[in-house]
């Protein structure tokens, strides 16, 4: 059995370790040629993304509330605060973030606060766990607040003054993957970080190879791409 790790800085330990995931992520957010010139990570953790995209923005500031990770990004050359609230108004070209409105209980102001960071032109990106029927254990223990419908989100990014421009499932084969860990897996939640780095380096490729063809239908998780309206 592989270690376990939990929530909190835990579950960015494994995220971290998830290097094809977390470079499909980054393959997606460019997939949508977005203006690099003023960027925010909102929900840094580690910097698992932000070391991919550093290269590709001329200013790249960090968003994250614990000081320990905000100790370790800025000591890592990172331009961090602790606040999407200490951001200028208007000032932002893009505004990405991964696996982190599901742990925010008001999402919703949230998605407001980011609308008024924006330029006029600029764009937000996300990727958030899908479908609430997947909720398990796991998701309680690190935090979860929720997964989400694409019919939900869509109405929730327009509440807040957003116009979609793209919104489609990833990772197919892991809405599979999640559904048996919640029917046949413990109910602690432990997920084991030999298992899951065993699921990034020989699962998740192929599952992105059949996400051409589930897209729109089903997925473990939802990206979005959207502007002011």
């Amino acid at each position: 059995m592989g270690q376990k790790l939990y929530s909190g800085k835990d579950e960015l330990l494994l995220m971290d370790a998830m290097a094809h995931y977390n470079q499909h992520i980054v393959d997606l957010l460019k997939a949508t040629k977005p203006d690099f010139s003023q960027v925010t990570d909102f929900g840094a953790g580690m910097g698992s993304l932000a070391k991919m995209i550093k290269a590709e923005s001329k200013e790249l500031v960090c968003i994250e509330i614990d000081p320990e990770l905000a100790a370790q990004l800025r000591q890592d050359g990172y331009s961090v605060l602790g606040s999407l609230d200490e951001v200028t108004d208007g000032s932002q070209s893009l505004i990405y973030s991964s696996n982190v409105l599901e742990h925010i209980k008001d999402d919703l102001a949230t998605l407001q606060l980011m609308h008024k960071k924006l330029k006029p032109d600029g764009t937000l990106f996300i990727y958030v766990p899908a479908f609430n029927c997947l909720y398990t254990a796991m998701d309680k223990k690190v935090g979860h607040y929720r997964r989400y419908s694409k019919k939900g989100l869509k109405s929730l990014l327009k509440t807040a003054g957003f116009e979609v421009k793209s919104i489609g499932f990833v990772d197919s084969l892991g809405f599979f993957a999640a559904l048996a860990f919640k029917l046949f897996a413990n109910k602690s939640g432990d997920i084991s970080l030999k298992q899951l780095c065993f699921y990034d380096q020989y699962i998740f490729p192929i599952s992105c190879f059949f996400d051409r063809f589930f897209r729109p239908f089903f997925g473990k998780n939802l990206v979005v791409l959207a502007v002011l309206a």
